[in-house]
């Protein structure tokens, strides 16, 4: 199901920051879509597909993503 990683308190706070961009991100999408009265799908979405966002290079950038 889920992993878990021995971290400081910095890469704790990365994570939190990650999980908190990407919500951000899919809400702000999710919102567009609804304006501009669009079908929504997060997967078609660039923020989604790129995952990077916030990124800093503390992880590894397939866990990040």
């Amino acid at each position: 199901m889920g992993s878990y990683y021995e971290t400081s308190q910095y890469g704790a706070d990365l994570l939190r920051r990650a999980v908190n961009y990407g919500y951000e991100e899919g809400f702000r999408t999710g919102e567009a879509d609804r304006e501009d009265r669009r079908q929504s799908d997060y997967r078609n979405a660039y923020a989604y597909q790129d995952a990077t966002y916030g990124y800093t290079g503390y992880f590894d950038q397939g866990e990040y993503n």
